[in-house]
């Protein structure tokens, strides 16, 4: 027996459980549990009359939300962000009213009366068809189980985990993610879980490998490697599969001397590589000098938890921010990208029975062009301060692409008439889909950047967060995408257009050679697969690049 109590690893008791790819990279380390007993709160506590239980209710709501608020202050905006979405569920006045109508229908107990009214909220969310939203279950989740341990006075703390610790479980909440020491944690396994969750979302900006859906639930004790790109959990590895994912662990972390230098191939032509950035904060020191520059500034994270748009000003301050860490190098920042499965509630967005093909990216950025001025006229104004580029989502035809020209340009007249220094910068567009890969000779922009997620998602016609059931579809290597992808870059060459990809394609080294070869030579990745895209770059050989 091996000292973690599991099988001797020279022996053959190796298992790989399938599961879903979540958060990339390779995590070597010892299963553990952080699953929380079951409240017994049909059993717990003491009984009460209806307006003891509702007043018990409000003040462990309360203490609760003040308590998120708290830890939210020391967390970066991405994760403070969500647990702004969890404060704000918990301040809304309705769910005291969903109190006060199941007082004197259910259990005369403050526990019974939380876990009724929460699995109300819960129930629907977790029947959704579309995973996105199911993902939020986990979020209702996590505020009945806080609310419920302050009623049953149990203490919250810090989680301690052992160094070298493989998180695993059926979900994972948020709040307790955030509870925990992320030095000593390698990976995280989950039998149910989502690739959407915000579980995922922190998993993905801190570089923590992630499974989710495993086929069956992993127990805690044996040592484990999470492979997160390819979405397996290996139980027991042997001593050759330890050594083939050790190796590949030791390429992630390169040394300085490749992370810090132009990735370059052997026909001499540099490869450039970028990041994708959800939020500034999360990105190191160390990936922003090894960046040549940011293919993808996501700028969804400037508004808030209620979706109510930033003012100029502090998207500007944004916007030249980021130019100031780049120092001098490229900024391509998105226009927003809501839509889809990323409603706003301050832009009014339509009841649709399919999202995905509707008013989403440039069309609802134009549809609402009150909001969409100001992001552009602050844009503008940032631009006078480094190479800034706008790039515009979700676009089909000229047209999307003319309006937004037309609008920069009365802008920017509105700017300098009032004595504000501004340019227009290059405005490019994302090829997100067949229509726009194949039609790419025709459309007038400044740049193309490849989106390969919503690319292969509607090429294949399988939703990226689809299940199971079409998750063997989304090949991101499949004849077709490649094909397309090629036929991207042809037409950018020949019209004298620079072409990239900024998908989660870009950040697997798996696929590094394949986008190559389809004449690509710039990529923007996620901060944390830098070094790992760069050492594959400095490994392939031959011209055929």
């Amino acid at each position: 027996m091996s000292e973690e109590g599991g099988p001797d690893p020279r022996t053959d008791g190796e298992r790989t459980v399938r599961g879903r790819p979540a958060a990339p990279g390779t995590g070597i380390g010892t299963l553990v549990s952080l699953d929380a007993p079951t409240v017994g709160i049909a059993a717990s506590a003491e009984t009460m009359p209806p307006e003891r239980i509702r007043e018990v209710l409000v003040g462990a709501i309360r203490d609760t939300g003040e308590a998120l608020a708290a830890l939210s202050l020391s967390l970066d905006p991405q994760a403070a962000e969500i647990l702004e979405f969890q404060t704000a569920f918990l301040a809304d006045p309705g769910l005291i009213e969903e109190i006060n109508t199941v007082l004197g229908t259910a259990d005369d107990r403050p526990l019974a009366v939380w876990s009724r009214v929460m699995e109300a909220q819960i129930r629907p969310v977790e029947e959704e068809e579309d995973e996105y939203f199911r993902a939020r279950a986990a979020d209702l989740r996590d505020m009945e189980r806080s609310v419920a341990d302050r009623l049953a006075a149990v203490r919250t703390e810090r989680r301690t985990i052992p160094h070298g610790s493989i998180l695993c479980g059926d979900d994972l909440s948020p709040s307790t993610f955030l509870s925990l020491d992320r030095d000593r944690l390698e990976g995280i396994a989950l039998a149910r879980g989502s690739a959407t969750s915000h579980v995922a979302m922190l998993a993905r900006s801190r570089g923590i490998p992630m499974v989710v859906a495993l086929a069956e639930p992993p127990a805690p004790g044996a040592r484990a490697i999470v492979d997160g790109s390819g979405g397996n959990l290996v139980i027991h590895p042997s001593i050759s599969t330890l050594a083939t994912f050790e190796r590949r662990v030791e390429a992630a972390g390169v040394s300085d001397e490749i992370l810090f230098a132009p990735a370059i191939l052997p026909s001499g032509e540099r490869v450039g590589i970028h990041i994708n950035v959800d939020d500034p904060s999360a990105v190191s020191e160390r990936e922003w000098r090894a960046c040549d520059g940011v293919g993808l500034m996501r700028s969804e994270f400037l508004f808030s938890s209620d979706g109510s748009p930033p003012d100029e000003e502090s998207q500007y301050s944004a916007y030249r921010s980021i130019l100031e860490h780049l120092d001098g190098r490229p900024a391509i920042i998105r226009t927003l990208d809501v839509g889809g499965d990323k409603p706003v509630a301050a832009l009014d967005q339509p009841a649709e029975s399919n999202p995905f093909l509707g008013l989403r990216g440039i069309r609802l950025c134009l549809a609402r062009p009150s909001v969409f001025s100001l992001q552009l006229r602050a844009l503008m104004r940032a631009a006078v301060h480094g190479d800034l580029r706008i790039m515009l989502p979700m676009v089909c035809v000229q047209e999307e692409i003319d309006r937004t020209r037309r609008l920069c340009d009365e802008l920017l007249t509105q700017l300098t008439d009032s004595g504000q220094k501004a340019r227009r910068p290059p405005i490019g567009i994302m090829i997100e889909t067949p229509v726009a890969a194949l039609g790419a000779r025709t459309l007038d922009a400044d740049f193309f950047s490849i989106g390969s997620n919503d690319l292969i998602q509607y090429t294949m016609a399988a939703s990226r967060d689809g299940g199971t059931g079409v998750a063997e579809l989304l090949d991101p290597t499949h004849p077709v995408i490649l094909r397309l992808i090629g036929e991207t870059v042809a037409a950018g060459r020949e019209r004298g257009i620079e072409v990239g990809l900024c998908g989660d394609m870009a950040s697997d080294p798996a696929a590094t050679e394949a986008l190559l070869r389809c004449g690509l030579r710039k990529l923007s990745v996620a901060p944390a697969a830098i070094g790992a895209v760069k050492h594959r770059i400095s490994q392939i050989e031959g011209e055929g690049t």
